[in-house]
């Protein structure tokens, strides 16, 4: 392989491996199930997914996959560090508001840039007042859940449940208590990518070689030897000496 095109392939490799983002918990399969998250005058449900890390994961992004059952159909995502009563803000992680088209299953992004330490985490959907969410799953067995690097199952149990009651949300949403929840395989997508300043880093290591590598193929022999090339100029050297008869 002539020497340009390893040195562009290489750069190829890292830029690739650079971009590859790192499974924390990725939950897919047939869109054969789904899980409601409601909130409607005598009956509320949400929906959660839950994790253990054991180390912690940088420019962490989370997404899962859900459509609208009432138009207009939009909730609320936290991701907290625990759930149910005695919960405050103090637990929370990230919040962002979000709606879902009805009739339309699509990948919902709820958050991006997140550094999440070793710890245990919790992405809980509620809906707001009047909505009715609907959050994709792959029915037992069908689901395939991928773990990351010293990522495990939390409480709830396995990918994700849909916790319900016959109460309202509490005033802050993430303190609701329960009743009665059931495993799902919820869809869900969650993430580690590379930070910028290292994507940056690898592509310009990467043009810096292809840049040497190309120039050295230009430049005499002699500079390879710690020499001046033999067809160069050589300096012209001034002396302090008068000229005669001045």
């Amino acid at each position: 392989m002539p020497a340009r095109t390893a040195w562009v392939f290489i750069s190829l490799l890292l830029f690739t491996a650079a971009v590859e983002a790192d499974t924390i918990l990725q939950v897919s399969g047939p869109n054969n199930f789904f899980a409601e998250a409601e909130n409607e005058p005598g009956s509320a449900s949400l929906g959660v997914v839950s994790w253990n890390q054991a180390i912690g994961y940088d420019g962490v992004s989370i997404s899962f996959q859900g459509t609208g059952i009432s138009s207009p159909a939009a909730g609320t995502a936290y991701l907290m560090t625990s759930m149910g009563p005695g919960t405050t803000i103090a637990d929370q992680i990230a919040t962002t508001p979000f709606s879902e088209l009805p009739g339309q299953s699509s990948t919902i992004s709820l958050f991006s840039g997140l550094d999440l330490p070793a710890g245990s985490y919790y992405l809980m959907i509620f809906a707001d007042l009047g909505s009715q969410l609907e959050w994709d799953a792959a029915d037992y067995p069908d689901a395939a859940t991928t773990l990351g690097q010293g990522v495990s199952l939390a409480f709830p149990p396995a990918d994700g449940e849909v916790l319900g009651g016959l109460t309202p949300y509490a005033p802050y949403p993430p303190a609701t208590d329960f009743l009665v929840g059931f495993q799902d395989d919820l869809l869900v997508d969650v993430a580690s990518a590379p930070e910028p300043g290292t994507l940056s880093m690898l592509v310009v290591c990467g043009l810096m070689g292809l840049i040497v590598r190309r120039l050295g193929r230009h430049f005499p022999a002699e500079f390879s030897q710690n020499k001046l090339p033999s067809r160069m100029y050589r300096p012209t050297i001034y002396t302090d000496r008068c000229p005669s008869g001045s």
